[in-house]
């Protein structure tokens, strides 16, 4: 993963390990998870922050992309080794938009609308797959 993320990002773009030069269109608070919370837990609450980017022309197609619709990734201004603004989940992905949900721990869950806009080249990269991970931890903390 490393390794992925030291190359540059028009070398990973055009391979479709990345997409560069988005520009944000939108930044809402996440939903709450539907369904009832289990047994003794607490209702869960809207946490991270859902943000919608433009791509930008002349990327590769979709069907070249190894990005899909609930992979985890790492957003970032430029290279996400150097300036990762969080990890987050792919929830939607078409000709002219990505849309990304940011976990709440992720430093960018709390940025203002008007920040994300600003910059104009997010880097958007395909991230190490955390499924898992979260169900083991959810196992050891029931």
């Amino acid at each position: 993963m490393r390794s992925r993320f030291e190359r540059g990002g028009a070398a990973l773009a055009k391979q479709g390990w990345a997409l560069t030069g988005l520009r944000a269109t939108d930044v809402k608070p996440a939903r709450a998870p539907r369904g009832r919370p289990r047994a003794g837990a607490p209702a869960p609450k809207a946490q991270g922050a859902r943000i919608t980017f433009a791509l930008g022309h002349g990327g590769v197609g979709l069907e070249r992309l190894r990005l899909r619709r609930g992979d985890s990734v790492v957003l970032s201004a430029s290279n996400p080794l150097s300036d990762a603004v969080g990890e987050g989940t792919l929830v939607g992905l078409s000709d002219r938009l990505a849309t990304v949900v940011l976990e709440p721990s992720a430093a960018g869950a709390e940025v203002s609308p008007a920040r994300w806009r600003e910059h104009q080249g997010w880097r958007l990269d395909k991230g190490a797959n955390r499924t898992s991970f979260k169900r083991q931890l959810d196992a050891v903390l029931a």
